[in-house]
């Protein structure tokens, strides 16, 4: 037990257990040491079940990432005025934290380049080289100082680095691959940190970033898809004409039906909120997709209207998985309100366009009715009247009069009060 003890506090004298910066005193719980020789008891058979320390499967693993940066204090804006470079004082911080030869190598190539913000600057280009070289060595042991020293020079150089993004981009996703829920949590952190810091561009670029971004929304693992989703929300919220980003994202939906379910999610985790809630962003977001469910209500562009109903059906779905019944009245609002505004426009004209984008949007309403019998819907009359009165249209198509008429009589048994 002594020799135990001994190792432990050398290793904690060592600066290998609760290492702190001594700038910024923040301790760096991914290379806290488990103080397993600490009151070491032998357990009975009867207390193997309570181990602290078991195996975690990989979907417990990838419960546990958290790329959420928006909701992350950033502990260095407070030391801005005394950080010559964000990258230098990174490469600093992880020399004492990572001594593998991976990262050695790279720090000796780099050091003496970027001492100061001037320097830093000349040598750019030899320092986003040798960046995406380490970055492409496999099983590297650098690959977490390594993606936040791409975030620090993101902030260091910010236009500059804007031409090095696509590349970057690139090399980060081919990390994706992977078992390691460290790896992927390193890597979307990463990402989800690039489009904060430089958003300002981004958004003026939303065509080409899209484009290279969306390659992940069709990616065959679920949950690259999600962490993918999740990654961009920030931006997505900072684009100010949500129309033309919509377009964008529908249309390119006609070309590419495969990104249908991760499109979805994105739509989810724009419009999800904390504690159960939609974000303050959803009623509009909502809104704005409803109208383009078809040609009666956008006249703009003719979209995939199917693929448009997949999508948001899916972010429904997830929708339901998260909020609370009682929060839920945003997008039951929503949708009541597509409803009147659509019966408002038919005409006898436009009348067969009209009953497919009601059978469209009555195919969200069903995914609401399906989903725990209904018990996310706040007002259930309300749907119920909802459906009597598209039933009572007289221009109604007999397909959608066929979907809609079983579900008025089966409605109210569907939906659990």
């Amino acid at each position: 037990m002594c020799l135990c003890n001994a190792l432990v506090n050398r290793l904690a004298f060592g600066g290998l257990l609760n290492i702190q910066s001594p700038r910024h005193s923040v301790t760096h719980k991914a290379f806290a040491f488990p103080l397993v020789f600490r009151n070491m008891k032998t357990k009975s058979s009867s207390h193997k079940s309570e181990n602290t320390y078991r195996f975690l499967t990989f979907s417990e693993r990838l419960s546990n990432v958290n790329i959420d940066i928006i909701h992350r204090i950033d502990r260095t804006g407070s030391y801005a005025e005394e950080v010559e470079t964000y990258f230098h004082e990174g490469l600093e911080k992880w020399r004492e934290l990572n001594l593998t030869q991976h990262f050695v190598t790279f720090y000796r190539e780099v050091i003496n380049k970027c001492q100061s913000f001037n320097q830093l600057v000349y040598y750019q280009n030899y320092i986003v080289q040798s960046l995406k070289t380490h970055l492409q060595l496999k099983n590297s042991l650098a690959f977490q100082p390594l993606l936040d020293l791409v975030v620090q020079l993101a902030r260091d150089l910010q236009a500059d680095f804007y031409p090095h993004f696509q590349d970057f981009f690139l090399s980060i996703t081919k990390l994706l691959d992977t078992q390691d829920t460290e790896l992927l949590e390193w890597a979307f952190t990463s990402l989800s940190y690039l489009y904060k810091y430089l958003w300002r561009l981004m958004v003026k670029d939303m065509s080409n970033i899209y484009g290279l971004y969306s390659t992940l929304l069709a990616h065959h693992k679920q949950h690259i898809r999600n962490f993918a989703a999740e990654s961009f929300t920030f931006l997505m919220r900072k684009v100010s004409d949500q129309n033309a980003l919509l377009n964008l994202m529908f249309l390119d939906l006609g070309e590419h039906p495969q990104k249908v379910e991760g499109v979805g999610q994105l739509l989810f985790a724009m419009c999800k909120g904390v504690r159960n809630m939609f974000h303050s962003c959803a009623e509009k977001a909502i809104t704005l997709i409803l109208k383009k469910m078809g040609p009666v209500t956008e006249t703009e562009v003719a979209l995939p209207w199917i693929s448009v109903e997949e999508a948001f059906k899916s972010m429904v779905k997830s929708a339901a998985g998260f909020v609370s019944r009682e929060h839920f009245d945003v997008l039951f609002r929503c949708l009541q309100e597509s409803v009147v505004t659509l019966q408002e426009k038919i005409t006898k004209d436009n009348c067969c366009d009209a009953s497919e984008q009601i059978e469209r949007i009555l195919q969200v309403y069903f995914t609401l009715i399906d989903y725990a019998h209904g018990s996310k819907i706040p007002q259930p009359e309300e749907v119920c009247k909802t459906f009597i009165q598209l039933a009572s249209i007289p221009d109604l198509s007999v397909p959608c009069r066929n979907t809609l008429l079983p579900e008025c009589i089966s409605a109210p048994c569907s939906i659990h009060c």
